[in-house]
């Protein structure tokens, strides 16, 4: 069974529809992303749990963890930030292998991957949480065919040849 890491707000920012929540608030956002994720879990049988990663520091949040409906809120502390929790959340797990981050965070992908975690992009989350692509009712086409992250995935060849580098570096292996 596996476990969603998700990079909060990096996934706020990188949603449309959660960038318009923040607007009116964080804690709005962060609620619609909570919803989210409880909503995926629902859907994926094979995940058990999420994890929502946020900074926390000097932000009005509450640090402690938030668990409700298989969603846990996490917040950083102070001189912490969510990508470096992120990636200690994977290293201390035993499980890590059954661990998946959402991110487009370089650092966090790069660090998650070394440490034996799978990584999937926050356009590959929006895919699985909204997949059929609307029309586009001003030009009859379809919306996602206009992504910025359009043809922009890597292969898994190039995914595995990025971590294996990282890891020498890292590690020397």
């Amino acid at each position: 069974m596996t476990t969603l890491i998700l990079d909060g707000y990096n996934v706020i920012h990188a949603v449309g529809f959660l960038q318009a929540e923040m607007r009116r608030g964080p804690e709005t956002a962060r609620l619609s992303l909570r919803l989210i994720c409880t909503q995926y879990l629902c859907r994926y049988k094979g995940v058990k749990a999420a994890i929502i990663v946020y900074d926390g520091a000097g932000r009005g949040a509450t640090r402690d963890a938030r668990a409700r409906h298989g969603v846990t809120e996490v917040f950083s502390g102070a001189g912490e930030e969510a990508d470096d929790r992120i990636v200690s959340l994977i290293r201390d797990r035993a499980d890590r292998a059954d661990c998946t981050v959402v991110t487009n965070d370089n650092y966090v992908s790069n660090n998650s991957r070394a440490h034996g975690a799978s990584v999937m992009s926050v356009g590959e989350f929006q895919r699985r949480i909204d997949p059929g692509p609307k029309p586009d009712s001003r030009r009859g086409r379809n919306a996602s065919a206009e992504s910025p992250d359009a043809g922009r995935e890597l292969t898994q060849k190039q995914k595995k040849e990025i971590t294996d580098e990282y890891r020498r570096q890292l590690f020397g292996q």
